[in-house]
């Protein structure tokens, strides 16, 4: 299983101390979105604003988010999905990211 480890604060819209919880976060990378087009990796793709992204789903990416911050988590199950989703997946810079395979955290 591939996955993605939070290894800095991702740069998104939500307030700092929300995203400083995703820090530490392991997350499974849903192979659903490792299709090769538009990416630059397999599974590194390149958003609207021409960053590369890894993407996953919103499901498991709040299941680790759960685990690491119960406050960071209550936080996004009070919001409007809409505001911070793309059809049920997230979206992470790799820059702040590790890619892992089924290694131990």
């Amino acid at each position: 299983m591939r996955r993605i480890k939070i290894i800095d604060v991702p740069n998104r819209d939500e307030p700092l101390e929300i995203r400083q919880g995703w820090l530490g976060c392991v997350i499974d990378l849903d192979e659903n979105f490792l299709q090769p087009a538009p990416a630059v990796a397999g599974e590194i793709y390149i958003h609207a604003d021409h960053k590369p992204i890894y993407t996953v789903t919103l499901a498991n990416a709040l299941a680790a988010l759960k685990q690491k911050n119960l406050a960071a988590s209550a936080w996004y199950s009070s919001q409007d999905p809409k505001s911070f989703t793309d059809d049920g997946k997230i979206h992470f810079d790799v820059d702040v990211c590790k890619l892992i395979d089924d290694e131990p955290e």
